[in-house]
């Protein structure tokens, strides 16, 4: 193959990079009325020490109490992002009563797209480890993401019980399931994926494999997030998309239409941005600030939902 005079996958990188650097420097100046707790690089696996960390945001409480935790996973693309990026929405969010662990994982092309999902699943593992010492609650354990990372969360939502995609992984199984799901402007749609020109490059760092060759590619069943999405998907989610997202487009219908089948609930948002991606994370503004309240809403009664029963039990 000749050499490439443009790699699509740097000038995707760069986009990104401008992307989340410009909606952070507004997002994580958030100042929170509360006095909220800062745990900052951890690492959850020993085997790939230099990524795999996470910074842990929670609320100080008087007293000893478990916490419902929300997993919050990065975008850009496969390539590129980082937690950092993400320190206002874990401010965020913990000012909800949330525990918020923001995860970093492996990029490609140093890491495969598999590895970047068995990261993940080793941080769930490492909650489930670490839950009596950091108090957490293991009946009340939450996923969200954004573009990249809203296909990633979207991904352990439809797996992380499935034994033999976790061995394929090589990754160990957990014993919690995760009760409900915020998905932002997430790429589940890999088929529309191979359609953008931009992401032919994304996807031969993420695989190796050029995408015109991707049925040659030994976890090719692995890219395509809804064949995985069955009963054992969160009974509710919370789902945000933007107008002509100039990225991911309408990747979210057929995601809503999978769950909808299942009988499972979805609260939709829509950004009326035309164009924007993850327009949520300008905090300041109105449209992202509404998002917000309805998530905290949504996570509030999913989180009351679980004390009410137990109070009838």
């Amino acid at each position: 193959m000749a050499k490439k005079i443009f790699n699509m996958s740097k000038i995707a990188k760069l986009a990104f990079d401008l992307d989340d650097s410009s909606k952070s420097c507004v997002t994580n100046k958030y100042k929170s009325s509360n006095k909220i707790i800062e745990i900052k690089d951890v690492i959850y696996c020993d085997q790939d020490s230099e990524i795999c960390k996470l910074d842990i945001f929670k609320p100080e409480l008087v007293i000893d109490a478990k916490l419902p935790v929300l997993v919050n996973v990065h975008g850009g693309g496969w390539i590129t992002g980082d937690k950092k990026w993400r320190v206002g929405q874990g401010k965020l969010f913990a000012d909800m009563g949330m525990c918020v662990i923001n995860v970093n994982y492996g990029l490609s092309p140093k890491y495969k797209y598999v590895d970047a999902l068995r990261h993940v699943v080793k941080a769930m593992k490492w909650l489930e480890n670490n839950a009596e010492e950091c108090s957490f609650d293991l009946d009340n354990v939450f996923v969200t993401g954004d573009s990249a990372g809203g296909q990633i969360a979207c991904q352990l939502c439809a797996t992380l019980h499935n034994r033999t995609f976790l061995e394929r992984l090589g990754a160990e199984p957990v014993n919690f399931k995760i009760k409900g799901a915020m998905l932002h402007c997430g790429a589940y749609d890999f088929d529309g994926l191979k359609k953008t020109y931009l992401a032919r490059d994304i996807i031969y760092d993420m695989t190796g494999v050029e995408y015109d060759k991707i049925d040659e590619y030994e976890f090719k069943d692995l890219l395509y997030t809804l064949p995985w999405v069955d009963e054992n998907f969160p009974q509710k989610v919370f789902i945000v998309y933007g107008k002509n997202d100039v990225f991911v487009g309408k990747h979210h219908i057929p995601l809503i239409e999978r769950l909808k089948e299942l009988g499972k609930e979805v609260v939709e948002y829509y950004g009326k941005f035309p164009g924007v991606h993850c327009f949520h994370l300008y905090y300041k503004t109105k449209e992202s600030r509404k998002m917000y309240a309805l998530e905290k809403k949504y996570l509030m009664s999913m989180v009351r939902d679980k004390e009410e029963k137990n109070e009838v039990v």
